[in-house]
């Protein structure tokens, strides 16, 4: 079956449904690669955001202890991005199903709460006054969105066709 050309309006809409037909058939399918390039993320977020982190600790450079906490942020920040959007690839025409809105608003709230919990643990970390390692500074940052991704990925995981939902 050829589709029509761009500019016609029907061949338009004819060629969104052969499109989402294709899609909905390939759905069942994406959960392996979503899980698969969410845990890459991950692992390459992990890797390079620690190496960025041991780059910038040399004896000379005297960084404000947020930037080894913005880098553990970007760690698994988009490893978490793809894990919710392949929560909301699940919904079902214009509204999500109740346990996909639930897993990604959990998700999302987990994301929000770790960023400004862990915000307020380095705070309290830089004005006690004790020089800890850039390390401490990255863990904690990680650890802002580990929670969230996992919750992310319980909910790819969870809502796939045939389990929880």
């Amino acid at each position: 079956m050829t589709l029509p050309a761009s500019g016609d309006p029907v061949g338009l809409a004819l060629r969104g449904r052969c499109l989402s037909a294709s899609a909905a058939a390939k759905d069942e399918d994406d959960e392996p690669e979503m899980i698969y390039w969410s845990v890459v993320a991950a692992l390459v977020g992990l890797l390079g955001t620690w190496f960025g982190m041991t780059h910038l600790n040399r004896p000379e450079s005297h960084r404000p202890p947020e930037v080894y906490w913005v880098l553990g942020l970007a760690a698994l920040c988009p490893a978490w991005l793809i894990a919710v959007l392949g929560l909301l690839g699940r919904t079902k025409g214009r509204f999500p199903d109740v346990s996909v809105a639930a897993w990604w608003i959990l998700s999302g709230a987990a994301a929000l709460l770790g960023v400004i919990v862990t915000d307020a643990m380095v705070r309290r970390l830089r004005e006690s006054g004790e020089p800890y390692p850039p390390a401490r500074y990255w863990v904690v940052g990680v650890g802002s969105f580990f929670p969230a991704w996992c919750i992310a990925m319980l909910g790819v995981l969870w809502t796939r066709p045939g389990v929880g939902a």
